[in-house]
Formats: C-alpha cells, sequence, structure tokens
C-alpha cells in the first residue's frame, strides 16, 4: 500500500494494483472471434494480439494521465453468463509512480464510467476497439492484486 499527505492535509492511500474486465458487446465479440490467433505487426487489425494491443493504447489515452505500461490486458475468456457467449477482456490496473498523482481506485471509476457512458466518451471518438465495449457492463473489478 502506498500513502502520501499533502501539505495541511489528511493521508490519502493509494491502492496496490488490481485486476477486472471488459466486456465486449456483440458485435465486438462477433468481430474478435473471426480475428486470427497470429503475433500480426501489420497496421491492420487482422489479429487478435493487433486488436489487443489497440485496445490497450486507446483506453490509456482516453485516461488522461495515465501511462501506458500502467495497464495490461492479461488475456481473454468467454463470459459464459452472457446470452451471446461476449468476449471478456481481463485487465490489470498497476500503481502509480511517485510523480503520478491518479491513483488506482480512481482509474478503475473513471474506466468504469468512461465505459458506462461511451457514447459521449473519448472511448467512442476515432477508435477501432473500445467503440466494441459493453456498456452496460462497464469495468468490472475482480481483485486487488
Amino acid at each position: 500500500m502506498i500513502y502520501f499527505q499533502l501539505a495541511n492535509s489528511e493521508k490519502y492511500k493509494f491502492a496496490d494494483e488490481a485486476s477486472g474486465y471488459l466486456r465486449l458487446d456483440k458485435q465486438g465479440s462477433e468481430y474478435f472471434d473471426r480475428l486470427d490467433n497470429s503475433e500480426s505487426d501489420s497496421f491492420n487489425i487482422t489479429s487478435k494480439s493487433k486488436f489487443l494491443d489497440i485496445m490497450k493504447k486507446e483506453l490509456a489515452d482516453s485516461i488522461i494521465p495515465l501511462n501506458i505500461d500502467k495497464i495490461s490486458i492479461v488475456g481473454t475468456q468467454i463470459d459464459k453468463n452472457s446470452e451471446g457467449k461476449n468476449i471478456i477482456i481481463l485487465v490489470k490496473i498497476s500503481p502509480p509512480g511517485d510523480d503520478e498523482i491518479r491513483n488506482v481506485d480512481r482509474i478503475i471509476e473513471d474506466l468504469n464510467e468512461m465505459v458506462r457512458n461511451k457514447e459521449i466518451s473519448p472511448l467512442m471518438y476515432n477508435k477501432n476497439a473500445t467503440i466494441f465495449l459493453d456498456g452496460d457492463s462497464g469495468f468490472t473489478r475482480t481483485s486487488k492484486l
């Protein structure tokens, strides 16, 4: 756990890294399923790994300020609880560095709000991957690692 204190204020606590998941909507899950499993480095999104790299970059760019190294996509799986067998993207958020002002809890809150309100958030505009996030699900935290 990381603590900090501003002059003349109470002590604040930063959460350690945390994990959770984002769900792709039906269209996004179908699109993801059609991608191949190769490690494509091409500009076009033809592989699942490229799609996830773009997702990570778009998420980091939308949550300002967030260093891209603070967010990791650790895997995908099928959501067996959803009717359409939507894809879940497993995400890890690392704690801030000494020079960063946003903590993990705040990043998670912001990410959840942006996904739930994606029609009016930076996740929608000029994006190739985050447009497929399920706005009804938001970001679901699964643990503090």
